[in-house]
């Protein structure tokens, strides 16, 4: 209830910003006449916007078997070889390894903050010693080559800007068997083989 109660409130604060800075604009550069008539369209504008910028954009979801959001990717640019996407992460990675990702990627942490758990050294596909914590802060840039390790523990949902560049690769999770497809490693999650965990 609180979570619907904050993402409204944001939702109107945003929408008063957007149109008072809009209304500023207009105003300086046509009049107060201009800007009373055209006060209507902007909002209506802003709402329809947001209403369909979820449809538009939004290429993946992740849910929890109960319903509860975990995941949330936009995508704002998109080639072959580059990509731009907006990441909203809801809950921690709760999973009992880290994951790899299939492009090399530069993150920047827009709203939130939350700490990533990497592995100190490699040895082929096998954690040679051992994780460690780093706390990331918000407007820094990370970069992180293709099969980087990690996972992620939240206090609150972030809002990251993510540039992925380079070949799309297979991606999965780093056991003490090696790195196991995501597929594989879902069905045998889903199976019980491994235990869920959070920090």
């Amino acid at each position: 209830m609180i979570d619907k109660f904050i993402f409204v409130l944001k939702w109107y604060l945003y929408g008063v910003l957007f149109i008072g800075l809009s209304q500023f604009a207009i105003i300086s550069y046509f009049g107060s006449e201009v800007a009373l008539k055209t006060l209507p369209a902007l909002a209506v504008f802003y709402v329809v916007f947001t209403c369909f910028f979820k449809k538009i954009f939004l290429i993946k979801e992740i849910k929890s078997n109960s319903g509860e959001l975990h995941f949330r990717r936009y995508r704002i640019f998109s080639t072959p070889w580059f990509k731009i996407f907006i990441h909203r992460i809801y809950k921690s990675d709760e999973d009992k390894h880290m994951h790899t990702h299939p492009w090399n990627f530069i993150t920047i942490i827009l709203s939130g903050t939350y700490q990533e758990c990497v592995v100190q050294e490699w040895y082929s596909e096998h954690v040679l010693s051992g994780e460690q914590w780093e706390n990331r802060k918000r407007f820094r840039p990370y970069f992180h080559k293709a099969g980087f390790a990690h996972k992620l523990y939240l206090t609150e949902p972030v809002t990251t800007l993510v540039f992925c560049f380079g070949k799309n690769k297979n991606w999965g999770y780093v056991t003490d068997d090696g790195i196991i497809d995501n597929n594989d490693y879902r069905r045998l999650k889903h199976e019980g083989y491994f235990d869920a965990t959070i920090k």
